[in-house]
């Protein structure tokens, strides 16, 4: 009997060291299926734990598998990934985690066999109770995105054997204080730690990629960065808390305690998104701030650009809403698109007399500036360059300018005066001012001889939109109706289309408007002032001034308007 006992224990323990040898779990059943998008080979595997695990064939290797997806987690949610799994008599080696495997799923612990060689894209996603994971030394690759949004992660340790972490692989992990990067790490990739909660990172040496965009995106608490001797790529001179490129002086990742050196040239988008930064000096032997270097930095408060900086690009300040002034040099030569749009609390710029270009976008959303002055230097004013801000109450649009952008000045709510000094510029009113209520006041300032258009015109006269009252013509300007009638010195309120005109205001010489007729968008004009090689004209909606030789058109949209047009002495 004590013999038969001892076989049947010898029996079980040999079935449990068969069933769980190494890290392999207790797998009780297996099914095999055709998956119906790639046609590969899929495993089922059932856990004794109620954990259902679905493998799939890599399709270079017939012997080696990578975990799919989880069907089926058990209440812990815990999984081990086996080292092997046997289907059909066919035993295959575990040998990744595929894309979006782990994905959005409530697991809580993995633990990741010696036999895993990647983790690939999304492999963790949004695993938001995954509080720690052990990655072993058979890893090489951490593909993009693999642990991002992984919110209860709270350290990691990625080993030597890893060359590359991809990009945002832990982005959004807030709660991710302690990351060790072992030597042996060649890249790291673009917002890899974007939105974590660190403190502190050391590169290690072996590290030759190192991504250029929002690596420590949004890492509010990070105030040490260092490179380690013997990096022959990258530094951290002067313990100024960056990673420069050493070659090119150009400084790719900062923090709140970066202290630029004076040997950097250039700054990438090292500061975007660094939101415990509060002020920071730009020294002179900086010629390129490049796109997005400080976007969202929604702290700062202060910046002092060096007289050599040439060149500030796209959305460089976009986002820093705390930021109240700032002064340009007269270095600058080019803002970029949106370079600062919604920096709200910009009350006051100096844009230098070497712009020549102000780019689509550069100050729209700034809700607090109140007024701006524009050089003549400048000849381009880009599309929507001040749409948004609210509290900008006047504009002097200098000579220089040639050309204005689409809503350039859209829904600048407070405008109330504009003066251009170029008459001939191209743009049409209701583009440029779309949705500014408030503009009751529009000057131009034409730089051309005035006699030419208005003809002995006084040298100040009012028109105002919809009541015509108060007008002075003299010499043969006159307002032509809609039916042919001409006549001058008219006082009249209404629409001219709608009254009859005073026959005793006529003057004895009359005019009628002649077949070859200035079509503009079809549209059947009410009234027209004619004078030589210009014209004043209105329909329905709208009154505009015209310059027939340029073809240049000035729209007034609002009737309410009040419109002055003074001579230049």
């Amino acid at each position: 009997m004590k013999t038969i006992n001892k076989i049947i224990i010898a029996a079980v323990i040999l079935l449990g060291l068969a069933c769980c040898s190494g890290n392999d779990p207790k797998i009780i059943k297996t099914e095999e299926y055709q998956d119906n998008w790639d046609k590969n080979l899929r495993i089922r595997a059932t856990y004794a734990d109620s954990t259902v695990v679905v493998f799939a064939l890599r399709s270079n290797n017939s012997q080696e598998v990578v975990v799919s997806s989880i069907e089926q987690l058990n209440p812990k949610g815990t999984v081990i990934i086996p080292e092997k799994i046997t289907s059909n008599k066919v035993s295959y080696s575990v040998t990744g985690i595929g894309e979006e495997a782990f994905s959005g799923n409530d697991v809580a612990d993995v633990t990741i066999p010696n036999t895993i060689t990647d983790i690939a894209d999304g492999a963790f996603e949004g695993c938001e109770r995954l509080v720690s994971i052990n990655i072993p030394n058979s890893v090489t690759r951490i593909e993009k995105r693999a642990f991002s949004g992984c919110t209860s992660l709270t350290s990691i340790t990625i080993p030597g054997s890893v060359t590359k972490i991809g990009r945002y692989a832990f982005d959004d992990c807030e709660r991710l204080t302690s990351i060790t990067i072992s030597d042996g790490v060649k890249e790291i990739g673009n917002g890899a730690f974007a939105g974590t909660g660190l403190k502190s990172i050391i590169i290690p040496a072996s590290v030759t990629d190192f991504g250029n965009n929002e690596i420590f995106y949004d890492c509010i608490d990070l105030n040490e960065i260092v490179v380690m001797d013997g990096n022959m790529k990258y530094d951290s001179r002067n313990n100024c808390n960056a990673v420069i490129e050493t070659a090119t002086n150009t400084l790719l990742a900062g923090c709140s305690n970066t202290v630029i050196p004076n040997s950097i040239t250039t700054i990438a988008d090292a500061f975007s998104g660094c939101k415990g930064l509060k002020s920071i000096t730009i020294p002179n032997n900086v010629t390129t701030i490049r796109d997005h270097a400080f976007s969202s930095c929604i702290n700062l408060i202060s910046v002092t650009i060096s007289n050599n900086v040439t060149n500030i690009g796209e959305e460089a300040f976009k986002g820093c809403t705390a930021l109240s002034s700032i002064a340009l040099p007269n270095s600058v030569t080019n803002i970029g698109e949106r370079a600062f749009e919604e920096c709200s609390s910009l009350t006051s710029v100096t844009i230098p007399n070497s712009m020549t270009i102000i780019e689509d976008y550069a100050f729209s959303s700034c809700s607090g500036l109140t007024s701006i002055s524009i050089p003549n230097s400048v000849t381009t004013i880009g599309d929507c360059a001040f749409a948004f801000c609210t509290n900008l109450t006047s504009i002097t649009i200098p000579s220089s300018v040639t050309r204005i952008g689409t809503r350039a000045f859209w829904s600048c709510t407070e405008l109330t005066n504009v003066i251009i000094q170029t008459p001939s510029l191209s743009f049409e009113f209701d583009d440029v001012f779309y949705e500014c209520d408030q503009l009751h006041s529009w000057d131009v300032v034409s730089q051309l001889d005035v006699n030419s258009i208005a003809n002995g015109l006084t040298n100040e006269y009012e028109w105002i939109l919809g009541e015509w009252k108060g007008v002075d013509f003299k010499g043969d300007l006159a307002i032509i109706t809609r039916d042919g009638i001409v006549f001058n010195n008219a006082v009249r309120s209404g629409m001219l289309d709608e009254v009859e005109p005073d026959r005793s205001q006529l003057t004895k010489q009359t005019y009628e408007i002649k077949k070859t007729e200035y079509d503009f968008d079809n549209k059947e004009y009410m009234s027209i002032v004619v004078n030589g090689d210009s014209a004043y004209f209105r329909d329905g909606e709208a009154a505009y001034f015209l310059d027939l030789k340029s073809k240049v058109i000035f729209y007034f949209y609002d009737f309410d308007q009040k419109i002055t047009l003074k001579k230049v002495k």
